[in-house]
């Protein structure tokens, strides 16, 4: 509970910071790629295994990690 309180208002300040340098039209495809992918995604939980998503969520950490190491 102590790390949301303190993630949360932080969260929100840097959104509105970092936003208020984009492009309008960008910022809107953001947010409506964000809710599609938000939508599709909750649907796709429910269908998909728990096995599965362990694996995809593993291939995306190992992704991520190589990223940083490039």
């Amino acid at each position: 509970a102590t790390a949301i309180a303190i993630v949360l208002p932080l969260s929100i300040f840097s959104a509105v910071m970092y936003t208020s340098k984009m492009d309008i039209k960008i910022l809107l495809g953001v947010c409506i790629g964000g809710l599609i992918g938000g939508k599709i995604g909750a649907g796709l939980l429910n269908k998909i295994p728990d096995g599965v998503l362990h694996k995809i969520f593993g291939l995306f950490m190992m992704a991520a990690a190589v990223r940083m190491i490039l």
